[in-house]
C-alpha cells in the first residue's frame, strides 16, 4: 500500500512534537535587563535618598550599611540577568532582593522616629522633604521609562511567539497540511491581546498605568485578573489537529482508526478545558490535565505516524 505519508519529510513528524508552554526558544537577557534597570531605579532613589539623610543628620550615617546590601544584591541581580537565568532571578528578586527593601525602609523609617530624640532641626526636616520632592520626581520618570521597557520586552517576545507559530504553520503547510486553523489562533492573539497591549502601552502616562498594563494582557496563562489568551495550548492543538486530519484517511484504510478516535479524544478533552477557562488563568489543575492531553495526543499521533511509514 502506498499512501502519502511515504513521500513526506520526517520534519512532519518532528512537527508532531510538543512545544512547552513557555512556547519556543528565546533569549530571555533584554527582557531580564529590563526589569533590573526598573529594580535599579528604585535602588537609585533609595540609595540617593540614604545620602541626604546622612549628609543632614550624622546620626543616620548607618543607612549607608543598607545601601551595601542593596548594591551587592543588584549586583547579583546583574549577572543573573545577563545569563538570562529567569527562573534564578525571579527567586532572588523575590526572596532577597524584596526582603532588604522591606529592611532598608524599616530602618529608614526608624531614623526619622528618631529625629527628636537626636534633636534635628525644623529647618534640617524641611530640607530633607525637599530632597525627597525631588528625588522621588526622578524616580517617577525612571520608573515609567523602565517599565515602557519592560512592556517593549514583552511586546518583542509576543511578537517573536507569533513569528515563530506563523513560520510553523507555513513549513507544515507547504507539506500539504491544513493549517488554517493555527492561522486563525495566530490572529486572534494579535486582536485580542498584542493589539490592544500596545494601544494601553502608548496610552499610559506613568509607572503604575504601565505595570497594571502589563498585568492585563498575557499570551499564555500569567495575569492574575487580565486576559488570559493560552496561546501556546491552543496552538498545538490546532497544529496536532491538523495533522491527525492530514493521516486520517491513510490511517483509517491501514486499521488505524481506533488510535485516531483516541487522539482525537485528547485534543478534545485539551480543547474543552481550554474553552471552558475562557480569558481567566487555569483552575488549580486544569492546566496540567490540558497539557497532559496535549502530549498524549501528540504521543499516538506519532504512533500512528510510525505505523504507517512501516505499511
Amino acid at each position: 500500500m502506498e499512501n502519502k505519508m511515504m513521500l513526506v519529510p520526517v520534519m512532519l513528524l518532528l512537527a508532531v512534537n510538543v512545544v512547552s508552554a513557555a512556547g519556543f526558544e528565546y533569549d530571555m537577557t533584554p527582557g531580564l535587563m529590563a526589569v533590573y534597570d526598573n529594580a535599579k531605579c528604585r535602588v537609585d532613589f533609595t540609595n540617593d535618598l540614604i545620602d541626604a539623610m546622612a549628609d543632614e543628620v550624622p546620626e543616620a550615617s548607618y543607612l549607608t550599611d543598607y545601601q551595601d546590601t542593596l548594591n551587592d544584591d543588584m549586583n547579583e541581580l546583574y549577572d543573573l540577568a545577563q545569563a538570562g537565568d529567569r527562573v534564578a532571578f525571579r527567586e532572588y528578586m523575590q526572596d532577597t532582593l524584596r526582603s532588604d527593601f522591606v529592611d532598608t525602609k524599616d530602618a529608614i523609617r526608624g531614623a526619622r522616629d528618631n529625629f527628636d530624640e537626636w534633636n534635628v532641626t525644623l529647618e534640617t526636616r524641611l530640607e530633607l522633604r525637599e530632597d525627597y520632592l525631588s528625588l522621588n520626581e526622578t524616580y517617577a520618570t525612571c520608573n515609567f521609562n523602565s517599565m515602557k521597557g519592560i512592556a517593549d520586552e514583552k511586546l518583542n517576545w509576543m511578537n517573536a511567539a507569533l513569528d515563530y507559530w506563523s513560520e510553523r504553520s507555513e513549513d507544515l503547510s507547504e507539506k500539504g497540511v491544513d493549517m488554517s486553523g493555527v492561522d486563525a489562533t495566530i490572529e486572534d492573539a494579535g486582536n485580542v491581546i498584542i493589539g490592544p497591549f500596545e494601544d494601553a502601552v502608548d496610552s499610559a502616562t506613568t509607572g503604575c498605568e504601565v505595570r497594571e498594563v502589563i498585568g492585563d494582557y498575557c499570551l499564555g496563562n500569567g495575569c492574575v485578573e487580565g486576559i488570559n489568551h493560552h496561546f501556546f495550548a491552543k496552538a498545538e492543538i490546532a497544529k496536532l489537529d491538523a495533522i491527525l486530519d492530514y493521516l486520517e484517511e491513510d490511517a483509517i484504510e491501514a486499521g488505524l482508526g481506533d488510535e485516531v478516535e483516541e487522539a482525537e479524544s485528547y485534543l478534545e478533552s485539551a480543547d474543552g478545558g481550554v474553552q471552558e477557562t475562557g480569558y481567566e488563568q487555569y483552575a488549580e489543575g486544569v492546566g496540567e490535565s490540558i497539557w497532559e492531553d496535549i502530549r498524549s495526543a501528540a504521543g499516538t499521533i506519532k504512533d500512528i505516524f510510525s505505523q504507517l511509514r512501516g505499511v
